[in-house]
């Protein structure tokens, strides 16, 4: 995990953000893939999640972060990770690794509750076609768990698999991925952008 050294979006950008991704429609298949986890989980509650984005959010990152970041427009992408609460219990997101992306830059909007805690094990994949989700599979073991802060910009291997644990509402992170470069070599090439390392 690294925190790096980038400015916060823009007023009109964070605005933007909530503005269109808290009024995205939730579509069947996110619907019935919740479903699923629940029935895989033993009914525990697990959030909705969806991915919002526009052409216009992408063009919102090349024109404050270009300068920080080496973004050609056909080597990464930018969307909203919106996770909601459906019921009156915390919820999770499982364990699982991000669809074929090799490294994920956050930064949260709406932390979703004052506990909210991102969960890293030391397990990874490879697969490079979709997500894969271990969800009560004994084999993943528990590395470090993190309160990550509001208002800081977040690198990690999005190949690790994670989990998002004590959702109490609505959480908003705003996500850049990165196709092409591994985390290894983002780390070599943004140093100068990395506070620290944890």
């Amino acid at each position: 995990m690294l925190e790096l050294n980038l400015p916060a979006p823009s007023d009109k950008l964070i605005n933007y953000i909530k503005e269109f991704s808290l009024e995205f429609p939730i579509d069947e298949i996110n619907i019935s893939r919740r479903q699923k986890f629940i029935e895989c989980n033993s009914n525990i509650n697990i959030a909705l999640a969806s991915h919002p984005t526009t052409d216009l959010l992408k063009e919102f990152i090349l024109q404050e972060y270009s300068n920080f970041l080496q973004l050609q427009k056909n080597d990464f992408e930018v969307n909203c990770l919106l996770m909601q609460n459906l019921d009156s219990v915390p919820c999770f997101i499982p364990p699982h690794t991000d669809i074929g992306r090799p490294i994920a830059i956050n930064y949260t909007i709406m932390s979703g509750g004052s506990k909210v805690e991102t969960t890293f094990y030391k397990n990874y994949s490879e697969n490079r076609e979709g997500t894969t989700s271990h969800y009560n599979d004994s084999n993943l073991l528990k590395d470090k768990s993190y309160e990550l802060n509001d208002n800081k910009w977040y690198a990690f291997n999005a190949r690790q698999y994670h989990s998002v644990d004590n959702i109490q509402d609505k959480r908003l992170v705003l996500s850049i991925s990165f196709w092409k470069c591994q985390f290894v070599n983002f780390k070599e090439l943004y140093k100068d952008l990395i506070v620290r390392e944890f």
